[in-house]
């Protein structure tokens, strides 16, 4: 493929949208070849430079001045890819976070979808003559390799040892190679076999084969039964292995084999705990007697809808759900976390008829491909996922859930840094949809936003059937003795005789601990050396399973020393215990309990949460030890028992959310138990029993803790009353970071004085975690007095850098409404 961009002054003009980060849109010609052609909101492949890179068209293109205008090469989509109603949400996100669009269009299409032009070196004729008799031996090798097809000079350098570019150069040199354009392949959908009942199979009497052909009367009553059409898969889980029996029908003309995008549907979920309709609380009536009527006027309506563990809250979405879907709308609901997807969509699946689409990291791109042309092509209306199945191509969208609204995981912390929970309020109000956001213990921002009128509150006080609240007893664990390699005990007395009981009756236990691996450092007892990550300002934590020290953030793994390596010593002493070494003690203490553990070490792959929460749910284990992955949205009846370790782990990071996280964290972990027929008991174990977060907690003081924080934010001008932005910055140079991250600040500054004192420019400063993965980290923090966004003022101070700072290597991340201020 040529890589010549082909020019031309004439034709249709179409403005496309680049999907990576460049800055801004472009005009294109589209040429003879696509003159008939539907380009809207199809990908094209374009010329950008002197690659050939994926765009989105958007809109009709506008002519400019004496430019000649580059051509549109192909057209990558039959149909649409988006909705005007996605787009126009792409477009607000990228104009409020400071985003490219193209690079939000990006983020809310599936992975993999785009076409990118990249530069391979091919054999030639003269090269394939000198394979054998080359004089330099790497030569040699380069060239074999190459005749096995076009390969990135990369690729051929990190093939063959030894090899340099000098090498390649060369041979280029020597008309043994030469350069070729070649394009990366794009996703393409899961496809599965679909049975479809033909004319003559639709007429037949069925009773006539039941006889002589058991196994062809069972697939044509399943189709009957299926409107006619199934997917072969489904076919065989119903009535077992058929493939004999379609060919025969398929050659009777009684059935027909096509193709179809398979999204990834809610049977991976079949293992949880079915669902049935629930009698209704008098607060979860009304709630919905006064929610409804907004799903039948298409009208815009923000709601919080607060209710203590075990509320009911999921009733009312179902039931929402299934309204909306009756008047002929869409529907999607939102999660913080993968790991509670499965049990929400087996809620809906068995009391919603209908495909339900599932959206989140854990599938495989071409499986979320399949789903998104389903829900595109209006076959799937109700999605259910994490954060980006906010940007499913749902139309007539009429409802959106986000439930655990008040979890950070919304917030996208890599790429754009967008919030999943406030797009949702503006999808729903480009929509005029009923936007409805869940939970036990809302955000902040939410119950303020509720104060000044901006969210109508619905409140759910009670349990079902009038269940009480587990009874919570603070253990506090100052002056406690450490266990016999120095590090803090683990499991305190009350722990251990809680689980003892739990055990002897029966009953299963979580035990909460939001850390992995066995101890957080190791430190030598003789000199103070801490172990840490080469390529990260953090210190390794020790797996003793593997007996290996491993970096959370780049995932580097070294073997754990038996020695000092700065003194010899041998004695070392252990930091703060993780899961691995909780599910040992809990282990060593009770030997017949089987033990399950729940973290990313365990729960790798796309089905590992499925599993491990189905065999929880069936009762294969006595015991769940894991991190936030069980502290929240799980339905458990038979858990009696929930233990928190290190419950005030996170009051001690620098950061004004804090108290408020750390609230949350409690009480949402602490309202897993109890939810059966049975009372639950919850532990805290904690070193800052008084601390205020932990005494509203035990309480379940929430408009108390509200009180105080508002009251401290207030002062300092922090969210809800004032705005924040943080603009990182990241280089492999620490001098170029650190000068970068300077001139920035001055830029910033020189802003800000225009602004009257609106805007105050804190920093600039090294992230709290300096360094990961090779790269330097700073930061700087921009705070607006009052609740004006801050966005043109970053976007602005973002050109105006870019123009000025002429310092090359520098990774520019800015970060509108930072959850996370590390």
């Amino acid at each position: 493929m040529t890589n010549r961009p082909r020019e031309s002054s004439k034709g249709r003009l179409v403005e496309v949208a680049i999907l990576s980060k460049v800055e801004r849109t472009f005009t294109y010609i589209v040429g003879d070849e696509l003159a008939d052609t539907e380009l809207d909101y199809r990908r094209v492949l374009v010329p950008l430079g002197r690659r050939l890179v994926t765009g989105m068209v958007i809109g009709p293109g506008v002519p400019v001045a004496e430019v000649t205008m580059k051509e549109v090469r192909d057209v990558l989509d039959p149909e649409p890819l988006i909705t005007p109603e996605l787009l126009e949400l792409a477009r607000f996100a990228a104009s409020y976070y400071v985003a490219p669009l193209g690079e939000v269009l990006r983020t809310m299409l599936p992975p993999g979808v785009n076409v990118e032009s990249y530069r391979a070196l091919e054999l030639t004729e003269l090269g394939r003559a000198a394979m054998h008799n080359a004089p330099d031996k790497l030569e040699r090798a380069l060239l074999a390799l190459a005749s096995r097809g076009p390969r990135s000079a990369q690729s051929l350098i990190k093939a063959v040892h030894g090899a340099r570019h000098r090498h390649l150069l060369q041979m280029q040199r020597q008309g043994w190679i030469e350069p070729i354009e070649r394009l990366k392949p794009s996703v393409r959908p899961r496809s599965a076999r679909v049975v479809t009942l033909s004319a003559e199979g639709a007429e037949l009497d069925v009773e006539q084969l039941v006889h002589r052909a058991p196994r062809q009367a069972a697939v044509l009553a399943a189709l009957a039964g299926g409107g006619g059409r199934i997917f072969a898969a489904e076919l065989a889980r119903i009535i077992g292995p058929c493939a004999a029996s379609l060919r025969t029908l398929r050659d009777k003309g009684l059935i027909e084999f096509h193709n179809e995008d398979a999204p990834r549907g809610p049977e991976a979920c079949a293992d949880l705990a079915a669902d049935e309709p629930a009698q209704l609380s008098d607060e979860q009536q009304m709630a919905l007697d006064q929610l409804e009527p907004a799903l039948e006027k298409r009208e815009f309506r923000p709601c919080l809808l607060r209710g203590v563990t075990g509320s009911g809250k999921t009733e009312i979405y179902v039931r929402l759900t299934q309204r909306a879907l009756e008047l002929g709308l869409s529907a999607c609901v939102i999660v913080p976390e993968i790991s509670l997807t499965p049990q929400l969509v087996s809620r809906f699946a068995c009391r919603i008829e209908g495909q339900i689409a599932v959206l989140h990291s854990g599938l495989t791109p071409s499986e979320r491909l399949a789903s998104w042309r389903s829900i595109l092509s209006g076959k799937v209306r109700l999605v259910i996922g994490a954060r980006s199945a906010l940007f499913a191509p749902l139309r007539d969208l009429g409802l959106v859930v986000v439930d655990e609204e008040h979890e950070t995981s919304f917030k996208q912390e890599d790429g754009v840094a967008y919030n999943a929970r406030d797009l949702a309020l503006v999808a729903a109000r480009q929509a005029g949809a009923l936007a409805v956001l869940g939970s036990a213990t809302p955000s902040l921002e939410s119950l303020y936003n509720v104060q000044r009128g901006k969210l109508e509150p619905f409140v759910l006080s009670k349990r079902i059937d009038d269940r009480p609240l587990p009874e919570i007893r603070v253990i506090d664990m100052q002056g406690r003795p450490p266990d016999p390699q120095g590090a803090a005990p683990a499991l305190s007395d009350e722990l251990i005789a809680g689980l003892e009981n739990t055990l002897r009756a029966g009953r299963q236990s979580i035990l909460f601990i939001n850390r992995r691996g066995s101890a957080g450092f190791v430190l030598c007892a003789q000199c103070g050396h801490v172990p840490s990550c080469r390529n990260c300002s953090i210190s390794l934590v020790l797996h003793r399973s593997t007996s290996r020290l491993h970096c959370h953030y780049c995932d580097q793994v070294q073997d754990a020393p038996t020695k000092c390596p700065q003194c010899g010593g041998t004695q070392f002493v252990f930091g703060p215990p993780g899961t691995q070494s909780v599910q040992q003690q809990v282990e060593e203490l009770f030997p017949k309990a089987r033990v399950l553990r729940l973290d990313r070490d365990t729960t790798r792959g796309r089905a590992g949460y499925e599993r491990a929460l189905g065999s929880f749910a069936r009762g294969e284990h006595d015991v769940m030890i894991g991190t936030q992955m069980v502290a929240k949205g799980h339905d458990f009846p038979n858990v009696t028992l929930v233990g928190v370790l290190l419950a005030d782990q996170s009051l001690a990071l620098p950061d004004f959310r804090a108290a408020e996280r750390t609230y949350s964290q409690l009480v949402q972990v602490s309202g897993r138990a109890g939810r059966g027929d049975d009372a639950g008991l919850v532990l805290w174990q904690t070193y800052a029993p008084e601390h205020y977060a932990i005494k509203a907690a035990a309480a379940h003081d929430l408009i108390g803790l509200l009180d105080c924080e508002l009251q401290m934010r207030r002062e300092a001008d922090y969210p809800p009353f004032g705005r924040l932005a943080l603009v990182r910055l990241s280089a492999t140079s620490p001098i170029k970071a650190a000068d970068y991250a300077n001139a920035l600040a001055e830029i910033a500054r020189v802003l800000a004085r225009r602004s009257a004192g609106w805007i105050d420019v804190l920093g600039p400063a090294p992230a709290l975690v300096s360094k990961v993965r090779g790269r330097y980290r700073w930061q700087v923090l921009l705070r607006g007095r009052g609740t004006k966004a801050l966005s043109p003022f970053v976007s602005q101070l973002l050109r105006r850098a870019a123009k000025s700072i002429k310092i090359s290597g520098v990774r520019i991340q800015p970060d509108v409404d930072p959850i996370s201020m590390f």
